[in-house]
């Protein structure tokens, strides 16, 4: 994540072509789009301030499947996921020795 530069062309095509409200979004209702030089799946991070990353070849794809996998991580920010695998992820870690 620390590679990933933010992207004005990627989050002005986010902000245009997602119809889920920015007051939907949890806590601050602003979303950092960043472009990773690294190849990575997209994924959304949430620790202070939500945040989508994008591999760099995603800028070359057609402008409706950029909509299509910014509006996947939207969801998922919406829904708080981030948070809920944080959460897993320390259960597991307490309870390791539990099948």
């Amino acid at each position: 994540m620390r590679r990933a530069s933010v992207d004005h062309r990627i989050a002005q095509i986010r902000q245009e072509g997602l119809d889920i409200s920015q007051a939907e979004l949890p806590q601050t209702g602003f979303v950092e789009t960043r472009v990773s030089p690294d190849d990575v799946s997209p994924f959304c991070w949430q620790f202070h301030r939500p945040v989508i990353v994008l591999p760099e070849r995603v800028r070359h794809f057609p402008r409706a499947e950029q909509v299509a996998i910014l509006r996947h991580e939207q969801a998922h920010l919406c829904r708080q996921h981030p948070l809920h695998l944080f959460l897993q992820r320390m259960v597991e870690a307490i309870y390791w020795f539990h099948p």
